[in-house]
């Protein structure tokens, strides 16, 4: 199974790439629009409408990065539960229960008290 997850990772990475060329080619169009503006009109900039501006793009930047990682995250938790494998947060809920049954396994042993080694019982008598 892990075999086969590996095999299958790099492809699925691949594929989340292809889909991605759409909002990234968003962002470069949006840059390049920016910068013809900015370039079209450097002798009549007014500064309040450059920072605007830049504040908008950079509010529609982060916006759209949020957008690509909830994709990604929500495409490989996909593709990890059709491989049946467990994703990272169950690992760690996993561990933390783990750790949290050994603290308990521990104390239970050093309340516990010790058991005294039974007694032994005397030799049977051989019959004459």
């Amino acid at each position: 199974m892990v075999d086969r997850a590996k095999k299958l990772i790099p492809d699925f990475i691949k594929d989340q790439a292809k889909n991605m060329k759409e909002p990234l080619g968003r962002i470069e169009k949006a840059l390049e629009n920016a910068r013809e503006r900015l370039n079209a009109n450097v002798d009549k900039i007014d500064t309040t409408e450059v920072r605007k501006y830049y504040d908008e793009l950079l509010d529609w930047i982060r916006t759209t990065r949020t957008e690509i990682e909830h994709f990604f995250s929500t495409r490989l938790e996909k593709t990890l539960s059709t491989l049946r494998l467990p994703s990272r947060d169950e690992v760690e809920s996993l561990k933390k229960q783990v750790a949290s049954l050994s603290k308990t396994v521990s104390a239970m042993k050093k309340t516990a008290s010790p058991k005294k080694a039974p007694k032994k019982m005397p030799a049977k008598k051989a019959k004459k």
